[in-house]
């Protein structure tokens, strides 16, 4: 009989336990930590700060590190007073709710935006309210120059674009202001019952700024005229990117009940649709879903329940507007134009919209701002229809998180094949050489 009391097989099979507990945490901390763009070596437990009043808000976000994420949970609805909650540069701050299910509020005070990003800051709304009390005035958000604004879930709603204590005066923007240089991006959540006074009751997006809408919604919002009250849920200078998501039921005393796109002032504002619905918006005068002077790149998605003077669904005056995909049907014109006003000037109008169907293979927009390449399809990073979701959003390099998570699970599969390789022969031999020696003692 072959004594096993001195074979060291305990020890080895509890360093490969060991050492397969090791390589499968690690996989994951990597897989979450890409996927979430932030470092679980850096952020812990310890990162996730709950706050129960303003002065620990205040305290969260002044003692938080500089390039560094943070969480930051409410826990309670929490008023602020005097001041903008400020984001100042190189600060990456998440605002949530510590809460099963809804959202708290964070309350705004009177005449001034609840939530300031500097330059060089990075907020992240993942589940709170941003609003003022009924009757006060102030921006939900103001993005200035060269910040950003990543909005996953929550609301932004109840605020007004007025006369606001900030260094700048605003009229305009009463959601989200989103200033030159800066970039905002609407994954989830509804930007809601917000007003302005000027231009974009729901979000005003600056001169050389980016606003990508993957997802969400934009609704009920107002634009009053105090100018011209354009831009009742959106009104772009810069780049806009609709993917998916609903602009929908928002009003502009002026033009662009859905969006009004700044091409005339401003050449380079673009706007691009890839996906999403913009329905049953009202303008008083001009393009009751999209007023754009000089068109766009239209490729798919819905324009429909629109109402405006000139223009129910869109109006564009471009010499020539190809709507690809896109379906504009059952606006509604009080003078001319139900769908679309004037009718474009094309030289294939079989899709039903006025317009012929995109080359795709010839128009391919590639610039600093987008960051676009439509030589295949028309979309980023192999996206098939302009939507966003967890397997293929545009903004996520194209590798989605399954695939990253099979990746890591066949590369610890591996390994553990070759250890157990290398134990199992290292094992054999160590047995012979037990069995030799109980043979020739």
């Amino acid at each position: 009989m072959i004594d096993m009391s001195c074979v060291p097989h305990k020890r080895s099979l509890l360093f490969a336990s060991l050492l397969v507990v090791v390589l499968v945490s690690s996989c994951f901390i990597s897989v979450l930590s890409s996927s979430c763009n932030t470092s679980f070596f850096v952020l812990g437990a310890s990162d996730k700060v709950i706050v129960r009043d303003e002065t620990e808000l205040r305290n969260a976000i002044n003692n938080a590190q500089t390039d560094k994420s943070i969480t930051i949970a409410l826990d309670k609805d929490i008023t602020l007073t005097n001041n903008p909650l400020t984001i100042t540069a190189n600060k990456d701050i998440t605002i949530t709710s510590n809460k099963a299910s809804g959202f708290y509020k964070l309350i705004g005070a009177d005449g001034i935006s609840t939530i300031t990003v500097e330059s060089g800051g990075v907020l992240r709304l993942d589940g709170i309210i941003v609003t003022h009390e009924n009757g006060e005035k102030g921006l939900g958000v103001h993005v200035r120059e060269n910040g950003q604004c990543i909005m996953n879930n929550g609301e932004i709603s109840g605020n007004t674009a007025d006369v606001v204590n900030d260094p700048v005066y605003f009229q305009e923007g009463g959601g989200v202001y989103v200033g030159r240089g800066s970039v905002f991006e609407l994954h989830g959540g509804k930007i809601s019952n917000n007003k302005s006074f000027r231009r974009g009751g729901g979000v005003f997006a600056n001169v050389d700024s980016v606003f990508k809408m993957f997802g969400g919604e934009i609704s009920n919002n107002k634009a009053s005229a105090f100018v011209s009250g354009d831009g009742g849920g959106v009104f772009s200078s810069g780049v806009f990117e609709l993917y998916s998501g609903k602009i929908s039921n928002n009003q502009a005393d002026g033009d662009g009940g859905g969006a009004f796109i700044n091409t005339y002032f401003d050449p380079a504002c673009v706007f691009r649709m890839f996906g999403g619905t913009i329905s049953g918006n009202t303008a008083n005068l001009y393009g009751g879903g999209v007023y754009s002077l000089q068109g766009g790149l239209w490729q798919r998605g819905t324009i429909t329940g629109n109402t405006a003077k000139w223009g129910g669904g869109v109006f564009c005056p471009s010499y020539k507007s190809d709507f690809g995909q896109v379906v504009i049907s059952g606006n509604t014109a009080l003078t001319a134009g139900n769908d679309v006003y004037p009718e474009p000037e094309t030289e294939d109008s079989s899709n039903g919209n006025s317009g012929g169907s995109v080359d795709e293979n010839d128009g391919s927009v590639n610039d600093g701002n987008g960051g676009l390449d439509n030589g295949n399809n028309g979309l980023p990073n192999g996206s098939n229809d302009g939507s966003s979701n967890g397997d293929n959003d545009p903004a996520s390099g194209g590798v989605s998180l399954r695939d990253r998570v099979i990746v890591c699970l066949v590369a610890v599969v591996v390994v553990l094949c070759v250890f157990l390789v290398v134990f199992f022969v290292s094992f054999q031999k160590r047995l012979h050489q037990v069995e030799q020696k109980q043979t020739n003692p």
